[in-house]
């Protein structure tokens, strides 16, 4: 991506109409004309963020428009796109045509800020890596899918329990099934005229009982069905609201409205459909319900008559129905548990597909960068060196942990970053799911008493999704050879940290490059040494932008076009611009950037004086 003209309209920058080319691109002029602004503009335009702090991004880029907007032209394969953004807008117009990476923007102090986030290495890093955007949409998804696997497996074992308390409330049914017996045989015992009052009334028990089970059935089939419809209506409740889009981007706007009522017409159908099965599961739950309540009239009427051929018999018979109903219900709930055991195992095993699918995608994002470490520390051996750490950092896990234990009365500050350390994700979570205490024990040496608080108290936030989809990340670790060791970046100082960013912006071959002041906290040597080097040794079909104070850069950089901004004061304005030989560029680059032309010859005297010491 090359940008090949940027036009600002409002603000301190308000007119300016920028042509830029390919290659070297340095912006020169004296403070507070405007370079720094520039810059983030175009970040602003390109929606292009920042490498460390997201917070406000674009504080800076919407107070210099004001009102105003900014409109970017840029080169993409060959074909011209355009970008534009208002400074009310919340994201750029025209950047949905964007297929490719937006080149790596950097701030004036964030090449020093890259040198000791951690995470602003990371994505320094992955600045280089293939397919990092179609990367983050994928693992979104997958991500949502784990998610929502997540609360249908705890929605499923909430259910399990509650037909397991069902199933433990019936009591002991072999000592049910024994009594039973004993009844009956109690009952057949009795006198000859109770006979065909005792078959009548056996019969309708064991009627009476599976229409019980069915009546059970139905009920539960019911709130299940209504729960889904709803679910599915909620849907249609959220139907997103597109707004109306001029211009060419209609056609491809209305494309997406047919594809939403398309989608609409099937839930409706789906609706409706469903619908009618609840009216049925309804309608049989009232036919259900109504025999059994004329079974139960005719129960009671033949054990009134039973009682009234023999004494006592009719009590007895009761009992019996309620014993016979109980092993009736027991082994109904019995075959449900069952069934509910095998589903949720199948889901279970639906959701460790995911959790694979989701740590392949890992592994392959580490491989990769792993593959751009190897060739960055090749390129920029042995000064400086990379190691990278699978899964080393742990900062948003223990975050969770943290946030999920507060109120359970334990040091959650301290408990969180050793379990993180020493429990994956993972783990914690399907031992959370099964409520197995001990094996948090084992694997993070925590006594028994706190690993079965940790998870009770995870089991009762509800949220073993967060903790399988929290991001543990690789770490990254970039050190400078000094003193003939390599210091981390803790040891070394600001300008010692810059002096190991630059190298790796500009190891950067294919992907545009734009700073602000790239040369602060660097000493002109290893300006020359390093920076002017790799400048001269960039790849001349991609672009790098500079603005700069410092005439190495561009004089020994060999730039390509020089842009000279300058101010009144109220606005920022463009002054000059052209190849570096221009001799109205020369006097600029001698005026602004060497101090006049005394200055410059007093120094070149000086040099050819003292030859020894040069």
């Amino acid at each position: 991506m090359i940008v090949r003209r940027i036009e600002v309209e409002g603000g301190f920058l308000d007119g300016l109409n920028l042509d830029l080319q390919p290659g070297l691109v340095t912006v020169i002029g004296t403070r507070g004309a405007g370079k720094t602004s520039l810059v983030e503009l175009i970040r602003f335009a390109l929606d292009a963020g920042r490498l460390t702090d997201t917070k406000e991004p674009y504080k800076h880029a919407k107070a210099v428009l004001d009102s105003g907007q900014v409109t970017l032209t840029l080169e993409v394969d060959g074909e011209e796109i355009k970008v534009s953004r208002h400074a009310s807008d919340s994201a750029p117009r025209g950047i949905e045509h964007l297929r490719v990476a937006p080149p790596l923007i950097l701030a004036q102090n964030e090449i020093e800020e890259l040198g000791e986030a951690q995470r602003g290495q990371l994505n320094l890093i992955d600045g280089f890596r293939p397919g990092r955007i179609s990367e983050q949409s994928a693992q979104a998804r997958l991500h949502e899918r784990i998610r929502e696997a997540t609360r249908d497996i705890r929605s499923r074992r909430a259910e399990l329990a509650n037909l397991n308390d069902q199933l433990a409330q019936l009591g002991d049914v072999v000592a049910a099934e024994e009594e039973a017996k004993t009844l009956e045989a109690q009952l057949n015992s009795g006198a000859e005229a109770t006979k065909p009052v005792r078959a009548e009334l056996e019969a309708l028990t064991g009627q009476l009982s599976s229409k019980q089970v069915e009546t059970a059935l139905l009920k539960r089939n019911l709130e299940v069905s209504r729960q889904w419809l709803t679910q599915i209506e909620s849907v249609l409740t959220k139907e997103p609201a597109l707004h109306e889009i001029p211009s060419h981007a209609a056609r491809v706007a209305n494309g997406l409205n047919e594809r939403i009522a398309e989608a609409r017409v099937s839930l409706e159908a789906a609706v409706s459909s469903l619908a009618r099965g609840v009216t049925g599961i309804e309608l049989a739950l009232t036919a259900a319900s109504d025999e059994e309540t004329a079974m139960e009239t005719q129960a009671r009427e033949r054990r009134r008559k039973l009682e009234e051929l023999d004494e006592g018999a009719g009590a007895l018979a009761q009992r019996v129905s309620l014993l016979r109903r109980g092993k009736a219900l027991s082994e109904s709930l019995g075959t449900q548990i069952a069934q509910g055991v095998t589903v949720l195992k199948g889901k279970q095993s639906d959701r460790e597909v995911l959790l694979a699918e989701l740590e392949a995608m890992r592994e392959k994002r580490f491989q990769e960068r792993a593959a751009v470490v190897e060739q960055l520390n090749l390129e920029l051996a042995p000064t400086i060196s990379i190691t990278l750490t699978r899964s080393g950092d742990f900062e948003d896990y223990s975050a969770l942990l943290v946030e999920l234990l507060k109120g359970s009365n334990m040091r959650y500050n301290t408990l969180a970053p050793s379990l993180a350390a020493q429990v994956s994700p993972r783990e914690l979570a399907l031992m959370v799911e099964a409520g197995t205490s001990d094996q948090l024990v084992a694997a993070s040496g925590v006594d028994m008493d706190r690993a079965a608080r940790v998870i009770g108290y995870l089991g009762s936030a509800g949220r073993t999704e967060d903790l399988l989809t929290v991001s543990i990340d690789d770490s990254v670790e970039i050190s400078l050879l000094d003193g003939g060791r390599y210091k981390t970046s803790e040891e070394l100082s600001t300008g010692q940290r810059c002096t190991t960013i630059l190298p790796i912006l500009l190891a950067e071959k294919t992907r545009g490059l734009i700073v602000d002041q790239p040369e602060d906290h660097l000493d002109n040597s290893f300006v020359v040494e390093r920076v002017i080097r790799s400048l001269v040794a960039r790849n001349p079909e991609s672009q790098l932008v500079f603005t700069t104070h410092n005439a190495n850069i561009t004089v020994l950089g060999g730039a390509d076009q020089v842009i000279v901004l300058a101010s009144n004061g109220k606005r920022g304005y463009k002054e000059d611009s052209g190849p570096l030989d221009k001799e109205e560029i020369v006097r600029t680059i001698k005026a602004v950037m060497e101090g006049g032309e005394d200055a410059f010859k007093q120094r070149a005297a000086f040099y050819d004086a003292h030859p020894d010491q040069t």
